[in-house]
């Protein structure tokens, strides 16, 4: 089943860090890229990215998670929360360019979407139900899995299912530190021994878990059939 996850760090921007290379990555832009569901949002988007976005499939979107609030205050008051307790504890602050979260995307091949009776020459909503239903559902995998792993991504904050451009995909926005693991951070969650090693590693166990779920759901035969139709 070919599917794919691309994740990049994100940094933290506080009034401290005004001048961080990351800062622009958690704001407020981002966000609104992401969680866009209506002709007018979609138009406010287009105007600062080069995603090429249809603003009259955008209603179509669908939200697997939004983010409460605002992603940026999020993230800043956790960073300053994080440090605060690193501090009380006798550990030092962590970096002012630390990633502390991803952005990604999950994506399903070309094949995928054929087999599954989508025809991305024609907007989602001129796509059959059963097609729209096969490619909303494999996703809904993808991003069980994403929500069930907060050893490989952190903690999902905010997840969309995009049918408004080229290629149906879900983009989405993990938090890489938390109060209870004053340690933790992207780049710890990232970092294999060989360059390249734990994304090969993130792609394999979102391909073992995706099938699971395809097989709990069918049974074994007919969940296999699905998986070597895909």
């Amino acid at each position: 089943m070919a599917l794919s996850i691309n994740i990049k760090g994100l940094g933290v921007q506080t009034q401290n860090n005004a001048k961080g290379r990351k800062q622009s990555k958690l704001g407020a832009g981002l966000q609104h890229h992401q969680e866009r569901f209506s002709e007018i949002e979609a138009n406010e988007v287009m105007k600062s990215t080069e995603s090429r976005i249809d603003p009259t499939q955008s209603k179509y979107n669908i939200s697997f998670k939004k983010c409460e609030g605002s992603f940026y205050d999020l993230m800043s008051n956790t960073y300053e929360a994080v440090n605060e307790a690193r501090i009380r504890e006798g550990k030092r602050r962590m970096r002012s360019d630390a990633n502390i979260g991803f952005m990604g995307t999950l994506q399903l091949s070309d094949d995928v979407l054929e087999a599954s009776g989508f025809d991305k020459s024609k907007p989602w909503s001129e796509n059959t139900s059963k097609s729209q239903l096969a490619v909303k559902t494999l996703y809904q995998y993808m991003f069980k899995h994403l929500k069930s792993r907060p050893d490989l991504y952190g903690f999902v904050e905010s997840a969309t299912l995009h049918v408004d451009e080229s290629t149906p995909h879900v983009d989405f926005l993990t938090r890489a530190i938390d109060i209870n693991d004053l340690d933790l951070n992207a780049s710890k969650l990232s970092r294999g021994s060989k360059r390249g090693e734990k994304q090969r590693f993130m792609q394999d166990e979102l391909a073992k878990d995706v099938q699971k779920y395809v097989i709990d759901q069918y049974g074994s035969e007919k969940g296999q059939r699905i998986i070597d139709q895909y």
